[in-house]
């Protein structure tokens, strides 16, 4: 049960934040999150047309958003060269 409530929250959060984003981005493009979570961010984000990529460090969280979302995250820690 409270998987349901954590899912509806994050989806809501990323519902706000698309939102934003297209307020202050309008032209869609390439959107790229470091710490993509479990993907609903990335999720709503490419049905409002953005082309996303996301990078998440936690194994079972990309599991999820591939299941989930159909969201292929790259599972690895992001390093700046």
């Amino acid at each position: 049960m409270r998987d349901k409530y954590v899912q509806n929250t994050f989806l809501q959060h990323s519902t706000f934040n698309t939102m934003l984003l297209n307020i202050f981005a309008p032209q869609k493009g390439e959107l790229l999150e470091i710490g993509a979570g479990t993907g609903e961010f990335l999720y709503m984000a490419q049905s409002a047309g953005w082309n996303v990529t996301g990078i998440e460090p936690s194994t079972p969280s990309c599991s999820y958003a591939l299941e989930k979302y159909k969201i292929n995250l790259i599972n690895s820690v992001w390093k700046q060269i």
